[in-house]
């Protein structure tokens, strides 16, 4: 274990953040829809769009055509599971996560990416080293459903406790939703 000591503390004023000085910080709008399942999966759904500005519908649609027409990208492989979806509209790029809880508390995702302008979304590579995963707005969908998943898995797990995870959402703007 490594001590802690007085001269070995960061001066916060020397600290890069790696924060754009010109960037300031903004509400987005999660919103719960419409639970999705695909075989024996089920999904609760988060929409996350610009405040005022809701995620299309069609966006919608098409991100679930997605999720089943790729199923094989992301589906455990016993076909069966739960866990939560979110579909992050940023205006020049658009994020549909598939994430699905796994040996009892694990959060394996898959991540789609398209832009406004193609027709389809593909699966977002993962490279090798350090590289995205979420942002702060998706984060908040992450956390909630993490808490969530955690009062289930302390639960009996009955079927009361599984539909009560079920209608565990979070809708609101961001941060004052979570």
């Amino acid at each position: 274990m490594v001590a802690l000591v007085a001269s070995n503390r960061i001066d916060a004023t020397e600290m890069a953040d790696g924060v754009d000085f010109d960037y300031r910080h903004y509400q987005k709008q999660i919103t719960a829809a419409d639970e999705f399942t695909i075989g024996d999966v089920t999904l609760k759904w988060y929409d996350i769009g610009f405040e005022g500005k809701p995620v299309a519908r069609g966006l919608q649609l098409d991100a679930r055509r997605t999720l089943t027409e790729m199923s094989d990208r992301w589906l455990p492989a016993d076909g069966a599971g739960a866990g939560f979806v979110f579909l992050h509209d940023c205006q020049s790029i658009i994020f549909l996560c598939a994430a699905i809880w796994s040996n009892n508390n694990e959060l394996w995702t898959q991540v789609f990416v398209r832009t406004p302008e193609e027709p389809v979304f593909r699966p977002q590579e993962r490279g090798d080293g350090l590289g995205p995963v979420f942002c702060v707005w998706e984060m908040g969908v992450v956390w909630h459903e993490t808490l969530a998943w955690t009062r289930y898995l302390a639960s009996d797990r009955s079927p009361d406790d599984r539909q009560a995870w079920l209608a565990d959402t979070l809708t609101g703007l961001t941060p004052e939703a979570l």
